[in-house]
């Protein structure tokens, strides 16, 4: 970890609370790492922001606005683009709660196949954590 772990970016205009979700095993590497919620809900729903941003920028776990994608990853919460990963429409409060069989559809560039598409990156978890006395 870096300095200003637990912290968003600079450029983020959100605010954060004491509760985080870890990422592990996904198909793509960027997205595993630990995310702060925010304070603020984005989409009428909680939303979390990676406490070390990409090289690309801040990714966030929000419900997308297309609800028929729900849970996703994306550099921007508000925004109706293709998300880099999504669970698809659940009911679920909050996204480390996946329904039987399914799966996080994770965008994958593959050299071998010859394109870009969702793959089911079925080793995936996402796990709270509450932190105890950070800011």
């Amino acid at each position: 970890g870096g300095s200003g772990a637990g912290h968003p970016g600079p450029s983020s205009p959100y605010r954060v609370t004491k509760t985080s979700l870890i990422v592990k095993m996904s198909l793509r590497a960027d997205l595993n790492g630990e995310y702060v919620q925010l304070g603020d809900k984005i989409n009428s729903h909680v939303a979390f922001q990676k406490a070390v941003p990409s090289p690309k920028g801040d990714i966030y776990i929000f419900y997308h606005l297309k609800g028929r994608l729900g849970w996703s990853f994306g550099y921007d919460p508000a925004s109706k683009e293709e998300p880099l990963a999504f669970l698809g429409a659940t009911m679920a409060g909050d996204p480390c709660t996946k329904s039987y069989g399914q799966d996080w559809r994770v965008w994958w560039e593959s050299k071998i196949a010859g394109g870009s598409f969702y793959a089911a990156s079925s080793a995936m978890s996402l796990q709270k954590s509450h932190k105890i006395g950070t800011v």
